[in-house]
């Protein structure tokens, strides 16, 4: 199910949707990237994973960067690359799960016209990912800490997202067709 949560959003003329990105945001695990791409596919546009864009420009997995340089330094990072990619146009960008994290980015996500919540819970979204992904997720170590984060973000998503999709009972094809409804 979808639905329009913030009106605030400018609006947008359907004539000129192609002038615009798409921006995917959600928790680790809700099918950003495997919507993302579908939709980038159905659309011709350009397709933008920032989680593994970054990981080819640090040439290693977040999580060893995590390690490595801090939380902070990420967050940098992944800021500096939102700054770029809103400059373009004509992209499918699915967002880290942390793109919420950061008031600046918070801004910037605001002020896109077409923003969509995967909305999902935890069961789901583990149930997405492989036994490596989870793996390489620290996070997903800690149940209590992860609901935690689970929780805090689902505010910061809803604040950020022009649309929410709930994608708990849907597949990626059934979200894409819910989105290009919106488009």
């Amino acid at each position: 199910m979808i639905k329009k949560i913030n009106k605030k959003h400018q609006m947008r003329d359907k004539s000129e949707r192609y002038r615009y990105n798409i921006f995917l945001i959600g928790f680790m695990g809700s099918g950003k990237t495997t919507v993302g791409k579908l939709l980038a596919q159905e659309y011709n546009l350009k397709f933008i994973d920032m989680d593994q864009k970054l990981e080819k420009e640090f040439q290693m997995p977040i999580s060893k960067y995590f390690e490595k340089f801090g939380e902070n330094a990420f967050r940098d990072a992944e800021s500096n690359l939102l700054k770029s990619i809103v400059k373009k146009e004509n992209l499918v960008i699915a967002t880290g799960g942390g793109i919420v994290e950061r008031k600046e980015n918070q801004k910037i996500l605001q002020k896109q016209n077409l923003v969509f919540h995967l909305l999902t819970n935890i069961e789901t979204g583990k149930s997405r990912l492989s036994k490596e992904e989870i793996d390489e997720r620290p996070l997903w170590k800690d149940q209590e800490s992860l609901q935690k984060l689970f929780d805090r973000r689902q505010g910061l998503y809803k604040n950020c997202s022009e649309y929410e999709i709930s994608v708990i009972e849907y597949d990626a094809k059934q979200v894409v067709k819910m989105i290009k409804e919106q488009l």
